[in-house]
């Protein structure tokens, strides 16, 4: 049996847990990663590993608010002190029609911005079958 033709899940989460902390730690300001994870608790295990494994950072994890009750950039920028922020919870935002579409609207109209207001990675978590709705 080939071993590439069938890669160990647990190896190949092991490699993203990597990749993912690499590009934190190389991360020279602003930079967006997107990770895909359907259980919630594996989620905040591996946002938690990743928090332990970079003790000189400050992890933040946040809920993106409505647009129609707070900029989500807004949300962001807000965060003291800075580090590298965890977006998670998008699935009950795009869930919702008439959220969904506000979110992706302030998200669109507000990506040039991004990089000019934040000086940290932000890693945005979401359920694989949204993944095609983000982008």
């Amino acid at each position: 049996m080939n071993a590439s033709a069938n890669p160990d899940p647990v190896e190949q989460a092991g490699d993203a847990f990597r990749a993912l902390r690499r590009a934190i730690v190389r991360s020279r300001g602003f930079s967006l990663q997107v990770c895909t994870c359907d259980a919630p608790a594996t989620r905040d295990q591996l946002i938690d590993n990743l928090a332990a494994s970079l003790p000189a950072l400050t992890l933040h994890r946040i809920e993106l608010p409505d647009p129609a009750e707070q900029d989500p950039l807004a949300a962001v920028a807000a965060l003291e002190p800075p580090g590298p922020v965890m977006i998670v919870g998008l699935e009950c935002l795009l869930a919702d029609e008439a959220r969904a579409e506000r979110l992706l609207s302030a998200l669109n109209l507000s990506r040039g911005d991004w990089p000019l207001r934040l000086s940290a990675p932000v890693v945005v978590w979401l359920p694989r079958r949204l993944m095609g709705r983000l982008t």
